[in-house]
């Protein structure tokens, strides 16, 4: 038994299936699996008990004895490398960071940059992924902080429902309110210096993109969007974007048929597209780093302090 097979027994545990701990893991279905019946041969016992198609695997008794301990492990291999990278080996210490699927990010782009400038020596590997991919990773230990974006006055206590304090810390980034629509820079509404709301019906009057980043099968389109046109579902040309195609969406904008709406900061430097800001946009959007909480990683403590400095700069 190796801490490797170990790790496959623990994401499978926490992403409640096979085929999820192999898309986070970046491996085939067979490796977890394999991984999983070998721990599963040399103890002896069954881990798991195996999920239908509408129910997620649970662990037996001997799994969950097995999981609080693969935790401890896990834990203390951890602190382990912490110790060894303290002593300044020429192993490169590392930080996995992750950040959501969505344009435009600059906020978390500046931040992975300066910290790139400031610690050469500290490996930074960054994830995209959906928001709910990132909030399982995270759990999973398969990364050490993510940035999430909440909208409305309420952001704190949607962040403390999927981040509850007690296992996590929030740094808040930024607050603003900079709604734009991007565009391809050959789209006619692209001269406009910006839309108010007697603009409904040149905006209804384009293909608008929607992302579904928390359940590709529900085709909703959020309140923001439809409190600001005034209007439904039916009535607008709506093209849904699943969270698996975001990376084609530049491609998409830069075809001059679509607009997408974005409640993030946009100030354009990406090619070929253009933001047209919303002039009476008053919902404030929130930037959060979350981690676990009481982390002993240096790396991490180090990376926390480039986003606190980053916020106070760009108050």
């Amino acid at each position: 038994m190796t801490l490797e097979s170990l790790q496959y027994v623990y994401a499978a545990y926490k992403f409640g299936s096979y085929k999820e701990a192999a898309f986070a893991l970046s491996v085939s279905y067979s490796v977890v699996a394999k991984q999983v019946s070998r721990v599963e041969e040399e103890l002896g016992v069954k881990l798991f008990e195996r999920a239908s198609k509408s129910k997620e695997m649970n662990l037996t008794l001997a799994g969950e004895v097995l999981i609080g301990e693969i935790k401890t492990i896990i834990k203390a291999y951890e602190k382990m490398q912490n110790s060894i990278d303290g002593l300044g080996r020429d192993r490169r210490k590392r930080l996995r960071i992750g950040y959501g699927q969505y344009l435009p990010c600059e906020e978390e782009i500046d931040i992975l940059a300066m910290f790139n400038k400031r610690y050469p020596d500290i490996a930074l590997s960054q994830k995209e992924a959906s928001p709910e991919d990132l909030r399982k990773q995270l759990s999973a230990g398969l990364l050490h902080g993510i940035f999430v974006a909440f909208l409305g006055s309420n952001a704190y206590q949607r962040a403390e429902v999927l981040y509850p304090s007690e296992e996590y810390e929030k740094d808040q980034v930024s607050v603003n309110c900079g709604f734009h629509f991007l565009m391809s820079g050959k789209n006619p509404l692209a001269d406009c210096l910006y839309f108010d709301k007697k603009d409904r019906d040149l905006l209804l009057g384009q293909t608008i993109i929607i992302t579904n980043t928390a359940d590709s099968e529900r085709k909703k389109v959020p309140p923001y969007l439809s409190n600001y046109l005034g209007t439904s579902k039916e009535q607008m040309k709506v093209r849904f974007l699943d969270s698996s195609n975001l990376p084609l969406l530049p491609l998409i904008l830069q075809d001059g048929d679509y607009i997408y709406p974005t409640a993030r900061r946009f100030t354009g430097n990406i090619d070929h597209i253009t933001g047209i800001p919303v002039v009476d946009w008053e919902i404030p959007v929130y930037l959060y780093f979350i981690c676990a909480k009481e982390s002993d990683n240096p790396s991490l403590n180090l990376f926390r302090q480039c986003v606190k400095e980053y916020s106070v700069k760009n108050k």
